[in-house]
């Protein structure tokens, strides 16, 4: 391998690189060449545990937009995820962002490889009494039921 062919390097190695950078780099990692693109689309791997981004929401400007506030480094990020247009972001976890539309429609977006799956509509999780709705019509809260009787 020559000294100037990065394209050229091992996936293992570049396996191991990946799998210690910070989400910013991690991110960047993909643009660098096609092979390294390929590498974390095939062998995605969390970046190296730090302290959470809160996530701003740039919907009046871009719809498709979301600042994130990495408080170590004292500087804001925009990621541009149209995956999520017209969602709300009710949680996350190591790269996951949990959405919900305005029909209750529960989805998972991976913010490092842009895997997104549908999850089983919340009218399955409970006993689902009701609905609360805005002056538009929008969901904006659920009566919930539980019997635990039955265990």
């Amino acid at each position: 391998m020559s000294l100037n062919n990065w394209a050229a390097l091992p996936l293992e190695l570049q396996a191991l690189i990946l799998g210690r950078l910070e989400v910013t780099d991690y991110l960047r990692f993909g643009a660098v060449c096609r092979s390294w693109c390929s590498t974390v689309a095939e062998r995605p791997c969390l970046p190296k545990p730090q302290i959470p981004w809160l996530m701003l929401s740039d919907s009046m400007r871009d719809p498709d937009t979301r600042r994130f506030f990495s408080r170590p480094h004292q500087k804001m990020y925009k990621i541009h995820l149209p995956a999520i247009h017209g969602r709300l972001c009710i949680g996350s976890s190591e790269g996951w962002l949990i959405t919900v539309d305005e029909q209750s429609e529960l989805h998972a977006l991976n913010l490092f490889t842009g895997a997104s799956l549908a999850l089983p509509s919340v009218a399955t999780f409970f006993d689902v009494a009701g609905v609360v709705r805005d002056s538009d019509g929008r969901i904006t809260d659920y009566v919930i039921g539980y019997d635990n009787l039955g265990e």
